[in-house]
């Protein structure tokens, strides 16, 4: 059975069967994959998926670059033909004439998906949440771009405004539950990464010197004062 591996919180990166994924034969394939996996909560038809990737384009001749984007898609991540289906394993794409699915249901798992999927229990224990932070490794797609795909670039800050946001929110989530329960080194590591996601939030830089002063780390407590002061100075 193959196994999937997709990581799309730090610079995008696919495993499959324990082999990273380098035979893409373009970045379409790869913001195809990113986006089918993200919004797999139903099927998307096809003009829509031509029309994100390639807006310029006229409709048939993008509707035959996803074509052709699908057919190499497919082989890179181990799909069988459509024909096949009657196999034990589910193919990681459900694919119609008019419209394809990503398969949440097939072998793989996806570090976005399993990071939502905490974050929207409305109690996730401390051990959740620090699983879900850990999926959190950089930026969405970190350093990834189309520039000839204006839509595909506006749903791509979208999503990057939201996971840093949910990110931000899981940390705080920490570190009021290991201020609570007096673990100061616990919740003073998840405050500097905090503090290093965004420098100029005066919140974390508040909760940052607090938890040094709680440590036993007062003179570190001015020095970060210090240090945040010059920051905002020169910004």
């Amino acid at each position: 059975m193959a196994h999937l591996f997709i990581r799309l919180l730090s610079p995008f990166e696919v495993i499959l069967n324990g082999k990273r994924v380098t035979a893409f034969r373009s970045d379409k394939e790869r913001a195809l994959l990113a986006y089918l996996c993200l919004e797999s909560q139903g099927p998307q038809r096809r003009e829509k998926l031509a029309g994100l990737l390639w807006p310029d384009y006229p409709e048939s001749t993008a509707r035959t670059n996803l074509r052709n984007a699908l057919a190499n898609l497919r082989k890179v991540i181990g799909d069988r033909p459509q024909n096949h289906l009657a196999e034990t394993a589910p193919n990681f794409l459900l694919i119609t004439r008019r419209t394809i699915q990503f398969n949440p249901e097939s072998d793989v798992w996806v570090d976005a998906l399993a990071f939502l999927s905490t974050l929207e229990k409305s109690h996730a224990t401390v051990a959740e949440l620090e699983t879900a932070v850990a999926c959190y490794r950089d930026a969405f797609m970190a350093s990834f771009s189309l520039a000839d795909s204006n839509l595909f670039e506006e749903w791509l800050v979208i999503q990057r405004e939201r996971f840093r946001r949910l990110a931000f929110d899981a940390l705080y989530r920490l570190v009021e539950a290991y201020t609570t329960q007096g673990e100061y080194k616990q919740a003073l590591t998840h405050t500097r990464r905090l503090v290093s996601l965004d420098p100029l939030r005066e919140r974390a830089q508040q909760v940052l010197m607090r938890l040094l002063a709680y440590n036993g780390q007062p003179n570190q407590a001015l020095v970060q004062y210090e240090k945040y002061a010059s920051f905002l100075m020169d910004e």
